[in-house]
């Protein structure tokens, strides 16, 4: 064998075990496991965003003992990572992996999978983890963090994508895996009941600003957060921070909460912006619309003893197509002039007045016009309403000849 081709190979090996000794070893987590109550150890992680110097170490990783071997919450952002936690519990006491439980799709919880994978452990996580499997999200963490703490990181298909609830018994230990949102499906509860435990991912905030994604509404994330509280639990462990007690559950609503008043008020600006636009001063003003609007009982007691209809117009005060039809009912001479002769007008606020007779109605602005005597609802217009479709609907039900003057104009 010629010699420069036996040193081309050594040179390799060499280059092979340099690549292996620095970043197969180097980088190190100094993880140590926390009882969190009997049977359950969790590995917190550090405050922050992903980077070098934690290598991604920015959830918490927990595990759950059974008669039958652990089961993993969360597997960490590296196979590194993993391996690391799994020689420390190996430490406290040498059980086998059974399942990882992914409680959501993001990089840092699901990539030390392919470690457990590895040992025979069962993945299980939500059903988009699915598409995150081929969109392949590897390369944004590998940036982020040093190349030693990545090294042999890779995303791995799951065993089992949740799409709704599902119960699984490991040993002595039942663990109850929640999809409380099936339409978006990225993240899961996992409930212990013989534990008395919770791990709720990133529906709670610990510590630090709230982590879910964009595309999951406030209202929705509020009513979770609800189905959550009323589980039966003495510890609650989200993806980060380390406080145990309903202490960040209630953190999290208020800052749902202050979020919720936050729109209100901007919802509030805007339309108070849209009332200047169209001269919504007008409407304050009941001589200037020429509509006197009373009350409903005194509206069906005049109603009935002048032989008139009643309408009643229903309206929010965050509801921009409201003001937009307020403005031309205050410019529409002819609907003026029929609800002066033949109509007794009702205003109700949706924000803070019921809805008379019991009405029901999908939106604002709604417009319903009855007839006294027998309470028959005549007509309702729902939503965007174009005043003159209201016109046209308005005068089916009133005098032929009145009518007849409109259509002349």
């Amino acid at each position: 064998m010629d010699f420069s081709f036996r040193k081309g190979i050594v040179v390799k090996f060499l280059g092979m075990l340099f690549l292996l000794t620095v970043y197969g070893v180097s980088f190190e987590y100094h993880l140590k496991p926390y009882t969190v109550t009997e049977g359950v150890s969790c590995f917190f992680g550090l405050y922050g965003d992903a980077k070098k110097e934690n290598g991604g170490r920015v959830v918490n990783t927990c595990y759950v003992q059974s008669s039958e071997g652990y089961i993993v919450i969360d597997s960490g952002p590296t196979y590194k990572y993993a391996q690391q936690a799994y020689n420390a519990m190996q430490e406290l006491n040498p059980l086998p992996v059974k399942y990882v439980v992914n409680t959501t799709v993001q990089d840092t919880h699901v990539l030390g999978n392919e470690f457990y994978q590895e040992r025979g452990a069962k993945l299980i996580g939500p059903q988009s983890y699915y598409k995150l499997f081929n969109q392949d999200i590897t390369s944004t963490l590998s940036h982020k963090i040093s190349k030693d703490a990545f090294f042999n990181t890779r995303l791995v298909p799951l065993d089992s994508y949740i799409k709704k609830d599902k119960e699984i018994k490991v040993g002595d230990i039942t663990m109850e895996i929640k999809q409380f949102n099936r339409e978006n499906g990225q993240h899961l509860v996992v409930y212990l009941p013989k534990k008395q435990i919770v791990f709720v991912g990133n529906y709670v905030s610990n510590g630090q600003a709230p982590n879910m994604d964009k595309q999951y509404p406030v209202k929705m994330w509020r009513e979770t957060l609800s189905k959550i509280e009323n589980l039966s639990w003495n510890y609650l462990i989200s993806s980060h921070g380390t406080k145990r007690d309903r202490t960040a559950l209630v953190n999290t609503k208020k800052y749902l909460n202050f979020l919720v008043e936050k729109e209100k008020k901007s919802l509030k600006q805007n339309l108070e912006k849209q009332k200047k636009k169209l001269n919504i001063e007008m409407l304050a003003n009941r001589e200037a619309t020429g509509i006197n609007y009373i009350n409903f009982d005194r509206a069906k007691k005049e109603a009935m003893s002048e032989n008139k209809y009643i309408m009643i117009k229903v309206e929010a005060g965050d509801c921009e197509p409201c003001v937009a039809l307020n403005y031309e009912l205050a410019n529409n001479s002819h609907i003026k002039e029929m609800v002066r002769k033949h109509i007794k007008a009702v205003k109700i606020d949706a924000d803070y007045d019921a809805v008379p007779m019991g009405l029901s109605y999908m939106g604002t602005p709604t417009v319903f016009l009855i007839e006294p005597k027998n309470s028959r609802v005549l007509m309702q217009l729902e939503g965007t309403l174009a005043v003159k479709d209201l016109e046209q609907s308005l005068g089916v039900f009133l005098e032929e000849s009145f009518m007849k003057g409109i259509a002349s104009l």
